[in-house]
């Protein structure tokens, strides 16, 4: 704990004018130095308010002109430079203030690690303005990577970027639905503020747990955490799909439960039996970070769970219990170790890559004389190995599962040859930053590229196939290696990026690096030809599950991970978007064609997460995503899960809403016994009771699907954005003019023409809202990649110009009326177009010639109204229930026939 400095020293920076002697002013100067060094930030005093500011100005004009200030080599860069901002803060306005200013900003950027995290840790206490900009958000992110026994406390800085409303809101709040890294470094911070939090708790200041009462369940439920960004970040953070993000604010939870009863009632609720595998293993990961706060009982509890029988229900627990380690490691490191010894004697091969990331992020870590997870790693490699000299089975063909287990046998040596190149040079780089600082690290980070480069290069040269002869074996096991040290390195950590934006000007903001987007670029092309329906086309199921779970793994990271914020370089921009999409649309075709493939979730993953970063950048809204989606994906199983994978709250709930349409539609047509001619087929045959039945549930029908497309308005999200609300407008309108329509009771109603509004009438009321949905149709499929042709209009005047003919006609001829429904429904798919029509033109035509003229009758029986055809009320119910149906089937009422 930071100690206050004494007062008596503060008060002697004033006094420098009065002594002639410019030793004593020298002693007294560096008196005052060393103690505002000592200033807790957290504490929230400024030492120097009480002194006069005209008598501190006149005091530091003399230190200038003694050149005090330009000689603090015998102070720790760190404090020397927290020393300055202070004495800066508490000038007047003038030279002098601007000078200082200067120097401080200097000492931000080209500071070392420990020099920048003690500035950023007081001007996130003071007025943080200088805490923005690409750069500086690098240097955070590297600042929350630092290896665990680095002596560097980042978590002070962390609880102020959670604590101040508006720092919380651009570091936290808002990076949670933000981009993988955005996402990642919001949680981290999460993570390290509730370390922080915590050891002020055990030591008696509960003042910082104010900012975590109202984040979690149980009787916190009842508070409005809409109204609290913190709170509401957690729920996202946590509820994330990327296990990267999830863990910090687990391992969170955990470290709280120690101190606020409620988070320890919430883990010990996660591990309940009638659960999923999704609740199971983040309370695993808060059980396990528990440790930290309770090691014995913590560490108890978590080895009777490997115990139980939830880990055969699902494994994957193990894995989740290692992800919460670290926070435990760095408190209670005997304790964390002997779980992770437990850890890998239960699941030594699932865990074994799990256990090279914590070993790598807890290197310098020492339990009982050794580097922790030793033990564990030891046996982790005795299990590969065993399993690498095992003779194949007949029924296992997996040269991706071989190849992931060797190059994980080679990283739990921790060793200089035991270590990727390219990890090795990362490693270095961020080495630098903490010794030296950022121009040592940028210069290392260039030599890390290069090796990516090489890494890149040597995958492009790799052509994967299906073939079961030696050269396509090693070229997928060669694959898979050079894929997952892509994906650790360079795509899921985003280190790689945050060392090269090290060089970034304090009035830089863009976040996107032009060297880095060009790898990208060369990767998604590999990824997308190895993975796309051409690649697949005879390979079903896939033979080598893990070449392809890799990549699919490397391209969620790649397009999750991407910017588009190149500042005056439009065309990169450009180019990330059109890989975007072009990513998206061979995805979709993917997704449809393998419906039963064992890779569908991680498909629909990587479809999900091109979606979502089209909505983070701007380039399409969600209401865009969610007519896209519709257009490309209109099976509802494929709908619900692009719904479940996106990490976009309204692209979420649009798809969820609209899978939930589309089955309703879908299960709403199995409750029909027969189609609509069909049953007009068999009214005529049998007679006037069965005509009445069959007309009855034609009506049924209809009123079904327009409560559907009513049930699809009251589901999209409200306020969501303003193309989300016009998209709403637009359906209110079908359904209301399909409701018109079907509560016709005369031709000359669907037209107007009884009245001689024709502008108003329910033929109208359609083609404005065809024309609308149309075009908001096209929109959303250009801002999607697509080139879509312009929306048609007039797809109701054929109907019309039918209608009004047969109203000029007398006797009892039937409206012919077929024919340009048939138009119609053809015209509606060209842009609003159904991909499994509930309604077809032919059944539209067999209804509407066997009921124009009324109610089905026998051959020559008298037509039951006194107007037919003209003012026919069976004549109007057919055109106006069989435009209801071929409508809705155009896309919107997707309702079954």
């Amino acid at each position: 704990m930071p100690m206050r400095p004494r007062a008596e020293y503060l008060e002697g920076l004033v006094d420098l004018t009065s002594h002639d002697d410019p030793n004593v002013r020298r002693a007294l100067f560096r008196q005052t130095i060393a103690s505002l060094a000592l200033v807790d930030a957290l504490d929230g005093s400024t030492p120097l308010d009480s002194l006069s500011p005209d008598g501190l100005l006149r005091s530091v004009q003399t230190a200038m002109a003694d050149g005090l200030l330009d000689d603090l080599s015998w102070l720790a860069p760190a404090a020397a430079s927290v020393a300055l901002y202070e004495i800066a803060g508490a000038l007047p306005l003038g030279p002098e203030r601007r000078e200082l200013g200067r120097r401080v900003l200097g000492q931000l950027y080209a500071g070392n690690a420990a020099t920048f995290v003690a500035l950023a840790t007081r001007m996130a206490a003071g007025s943080a303005r200088g805490l923005s900009g690409a750069g500086i958000r690098a240097r955070v992110m590297l600042s929350l990577w630092l290896p665990a026994g680095t002596d560097i406390p980042v978590e002070p800085l962390a609880l102020l970027l959670a604590s101040r409303r508006e720092l919380s809101r651009d570091w936290i709040a808002a990076p949670s639905t933000g981009s993988l890294p955005e996402r990642r470094l919001a949680a981290r911070l999460i993570e390290r503020a509730a370390r922080e939090a915590t050891r002020r708790a055990m030591q008696g200041d509960d003042l910082p747990l104010r900012l975590f009462r109202n984040v979690g369940d149980g009787r916190r439920r009842d508070l409005d955490r809409s109204a609290d960004g913190i709170a509401l970040a957690w729920q996202t953070l946590l509820a994330d799909r990327e296990p990267l993000v999830w863990r910090h604010v687990a391992a969170a939870r955990g470290m709280l439960a120690g101190v606020l009863p409620d988070f320890a009632e919430e883990v010990r609720a996660l591990l309940a039996q009638d659960l999923s595998p999704t609740e199971w293993r983040r309370g695993a990961a808060s059980l396990a970070a528990s440790i930290a706060v309770d090691p014995d009982g913590a560490l108890g509890r978590a080895i009777e769970l490997l115990r139980s029988p939830l880990l055969a229900a699902d494994p994957g627990i193990a894995t989740a219990m290692a992800w919460g380690l670290p926070v435990a490691a760095d408190a209670e490191p005997e304790a964390a170790d002997a779980l992770l010894d437990e850890i890998a004697r239960t699941s030594p091969m699932a865990t074994a890559e799990a256990i090279v990331e914590l070993r790598r992020e807890l290197r310098g870590v020492m339990s009982r004389g050794e580097p922790f997870g030793a033990r564990a790693a030891a046996r982790c490699a005795r299990a590969l190995e065993d399993a690498l000299e095992a003779p194949p089975s007949a029924h296992v063909r997996d040269d991706g599962l071989a190849a992931l287990a060797c190059v994980i046998h080679r990283d739990l040596s921790m060793d200089s040859a035991g270590v990727a190149l390219l990890r090795g040079a990362l490693d270095s780089a961020v080495a630098a930053f903490v010794e030296t600082g950022p121009r040592d690290a940028h210069g290392r980070a260039l030599e890390a590229y290069a090796l990516a480069t090489e890494v890149v290069g040597a995958l492009e040269e790799i052509e994967l196939c299906e073939h079961d002869d030696a050269q396509s074996t090693a070229a997928r096991r060669a694959a898979v290696g050079l894929v997952r040290e892509l994906d650790a390195e360079l795509l899921g950590s985003g280190l790689l990026k945050s060392l090269l934006l090290l060089n970034r000007r304090p009035s830089e903001d863009a976040t996107g690096v032009a060297s880095l987007d060009d790898l990208d670029e060369r990767l998604a092309r590999w990824l997308l030809r190895a993975e796309g329906p051409a690649a697949r086309a005879n390979a079903s199921p896939p033979l080598h599950v893990t070449v392809h779970q890799r990549n699919l793994r490397a391209l969620i990271h790649l397009i999750d991970g991407e910017s588009t914020d190149f500042g005056s370089e439009p065309e990169l921009k450009a180019r990330v978007l059109a890989r975007w999409t072009g990513a998206i649309g061979v995805l979709l075709d993917r997704l449809r064609a393998e419906r039963g493939s064992s890779l569908r979730r991680a498909i629909a993953a990587s479809v999900a997460r091109g979606l979502d970063a089209l909505v983070r950048e701007g380039a399409a809204d969600a209401a865009d995503i969610f007519l896209h989606a519709a257009m490309r994906g209109g099976d509802p199983d494929d709908l619900d899960v692009l719904g479940q994978a996106s990490m976009h709250p309204d692209v979420a709930q649009l798809l969820r809403a609209y899978a939930r349409f589309a089955r309703g539609g879908r299960e709403g047509g199995a409750r029909a016994p027969e189609g609509d001619a069909a049953a007009s087929r068999r009214s005529t045959r049998q007679g006037g009771l069965d005509a009445e039945l069959a007309e009855a549930e034609r009506a049924r029908v209809a009123l079904e699907r327009i409560a559907a497309i009513e049930a699809l308005v009251t589901a999209l999200p409200a306020g969501a954005s303003q193309r989300t609300e016009i998209v709403r407008g637009a359906l209110a309108r079908l359904a209301r003019a399909l409701g018109a329509l079907n509560a016709a009771r005369a031709l000359s109603a669907l037209t107007g023409a009884g009245d001689g509004d024709v502008d108003a009438s329910p033929l109208a009321a359609l083609e404005e809202a065809l024309t609308r949905l149309a075009q908001l149709t096209a929109g959303a499929r250009r801002r999607c990649g697509e080139h879509p042709a312009s929306a048609p209009s007039g797809a109701t005047e054929p109907l019309r110009l039918a209608i009004e003919v047969a109203l000029q006609e007398e006797g009892d001829a039937e409206p012919s009326v077929a024919a340009p429904i048939e138009a119609l429904v053809s015209a509606a798919r060209a842009s609003i177009r159904a991909r499994s029509p509930m309604w077809s033109p032919s059944s539209c035509r067999a209804s509407c010639c066997s009921r124009s003229g009324g109610r089905a009758r026998q051959a020559g029986s008298p037509c039951p109204s006194s107007r037919c055809p003209r003012g026919c009320r069976a004549g109007a119910r057919s055109a106006a229930s069989t435009c209801t149906a071929s409508s809705a089937a155009a896309r919107w009422g997707r309702c079954s026939s």
